[in-house]
C-alpha cells in the first residue's frame, strides 16, 4: 500500500485571497512522482484552536500530513501550538532549535526570535542537505514554513526520504460523450478496486472529448483493467491510449 498524504495550508491571506496559495499546487505533483497517495488539502486560518481541531482529526487518518505556514516571530504564527495541542503534546523550547536560531540571528536575537524553538516536546529536527533551517517532524506531522522559496528548497532536500513505490497510469482517449461511457467504467471499477478510474471531459478539444484515467500502484492491475474498458467501449470511439 502507498502511503497517504493530506496538505494542510495555514494562513489568513490565502483565505482572505491577499495572497495566492502555490505551495499546494507544487506539493501536488511532488507527491505523485514520490508515490504518496495525496487524500486532501485542507485551508484554514491563524488560529491555533482551528489548527488544534484539524491536527487531531487528521492524526489518524493519514501517513503523513504536511503543514505550511504559521512558522515565525510574530503573534499570528501559532502553528506549532496548535499542532502541540492537537497532538496533546507538551509546548516547550527545543534547544538545538534555539542553537540554530542565535547563531543566524546574532545580536539580533530576541523573545520573537525565539518564540520559533517553541514546539511539541517530542518534535524531531529534519536537517535536509544543504538547507541549514531544518524541517519540524512531529509524530506523522511535516511542519514547514510558508514562504514559497523556503518551502520548496526544504522539501526537495528531504523529498527523497519519503519516497514510496510508483503509481502506473494508462490515459485513454474517447471521441465519446461521458453519458456513453459511464456504465463501462463503474464496472470497471467495480471489477478493478484497486485501481482509480477517472473521467475528464474536454469538449472544445478537436481531438477527443473525454480523457479516461487509470491510475494504480500496481502495474499489471492497471494494464488489465485499461484492456477491460478497450475491450467494451466501441472502437470507433477510441482514439488513443498512452
Amino acid at each position: 500500500m502507498n502511503p497517504t498524504a493530506a496538505i494542510v495550508v495555514i494562513g489568513n491571506e490565502i483565505l482572505s485571497g491577499t495572497v495566492s496559495d502555490t505551495n499546494a499546487q507544487f506539493l501536488i505533483k511532488e507527491l505523485r512522482e514520490l508515490g504518496i497517495k495525496l487524500g486532501g488539502i485542507f485551508v484554514i486560518p491563524d488560529n491555533w484552536k482551528t489548527i488544534s481541531a484539524i491536527v487531531r482529526r487528521l492524526e489518524p487518518l493519514f501517513d503523513i500530513v504536511f503543514t505550511m505556514g504559521g512558522i515565525g516571530p510574530t503573534h499570528d504564527d501559532v502553528t506549532l501550538k496548535g499542532v502541540a495541542d492537537g497532538l496533546r503534546a507538551c509546548l516547550k523550547r527545543n534547544a538545538k532549535y534555539e542553537e540554530l536560531l542565535r547563531k543566524f540571528h546574532g545580536n539580533g536575537t530576541n523573545e520573537a526570535v525565539l518564540k520559533m524553538a517553541e514546539m511539541p516536546a517530542e518534535a524531531e529536527l529534519v536537517f535536509p542537505e544543504d538547507v541549514q533551517i531544518p524541517v519540524i517532524k512531529v509524530r506523522n506531522f511535516y511542519v514547514f514554513p510558508g514562504e514559497p522559496e523556503l518551502f520548496k528548497k526544504q522539501f526537495l532536500a528531504m523529498k527523497e526520504k519519503l519516497r514510496a513505490p510508483s503509481f502506473y497510469s494508462k490515459i485513454i482517449y474517447l471521441n465519446a460523450y461521458e453519458e456513453e461511457i459511464a456504465a463501462i467504467l463503474e464496472q470497471a471499477q467495480n471489477q478493478f478496486p484497486g485501481t482509480e478510474i477517472g473521467s475528464y471531459p474536454d469538449y472544445r478539444n478537436k481531438e477527443y472529448k473525454v480523457r479516461v484515467v487509470i491510475d494504480s500502484a500496481d502495474e499489471r492491475l492497471n494494464q488489465k483493467a485499461a484492456d477491460y474498458i478497450l475491450e467494451k467501449i466501441p472502437r470507433k470511439f477510441v482514439v488513443k491510449v498512452q
